[in-house]
């Protein structure tokens, strides 16, 4: 099976009992086929991520060109992880439990089929994939499916905040007069509770 994403070469290399559960769960059940997985160069991911237009495209390799982590990712990924996350730098240690997903094309890093953005085109990218018509957990989520960085949730979340369109169909929970019960009330329930008792 020839594959775009290199990653996949190193899950099904991995042994087993190293793999994180989801891909151990992944991979007992792809046993009962012969696969033999190998990277061809060609489509990456990246040309599959609609979001980046030529000149976005450009414009992220650039970018990522002068992220210093990215560029410390980079080397990190092309050369190869260190044996334990403790003795990784400090900046890379939150990518240390996905380090297999990880890849670089084209100059640019991606975890499987989303694209690690810069520091830098953050915002800008959260609102070029925003559509306000898809609904609040819709545009929170959208992000999340095509793109990636720490703390992207958080990021997306206060994205959609800050959109009038988005704020104004949001569900408010209306609140409740809180009001005491009369003493006769309260006996008149303690009747009733009993009498179904």
């Amino acid at each position: 099976m020839e594959r775009d994403h290199k990653s996949l070469i190193y899950i099904f290399k991995k042994p087993l009992h190293e793999c994180p559960a989801r891909l151990q769960r992944m991979r007992l059940r792809l046993q009962q086929y012969q696969l033999n997985v190998c990277y061809q160069k060609g489509s990456d991911a990246l040309s599959r991520a609609y979001l980046l237009s030529t000149g976005r495209l450009q414009q992220l390799r650039i970018m990522t060109n002068k992220d210093p982590i990215l560029q410390v990712m980079k080397t990190t990924v092309q050369e190869g992880w260190r044996k334990s996350k403790s003795k990784v730098m400090p900046v890379l240690q939150h990518y240390w439990d996905f380090k297999e997903e990880l890849a670089v094309h084209d100059a640019v890093i991606c975890k499987n089929d989303k694209v690690i953005i810069p520091t830098s085109l953050r915002p800008f990218m959260l609102k070029a994939v925003h559509q306000p018509d898809l609904g609040i957990t819709a545009s929170k989520r959208r992000p999340q499916e095509l793109m990636y960085w720490p703390g992207i949730n958080k990021d997306s979340e206060k994205m959609v905040k800050t959109f009038e369109v988005c704020n104004s169909y949001q569900k408010r929970q209306q609140k409740e007069r809180i009001t005491s019960l009369s003493s006769s009330s309260k006996l008149t329930f303690r009747k009733n509770r009993s009498r179904s008792l």
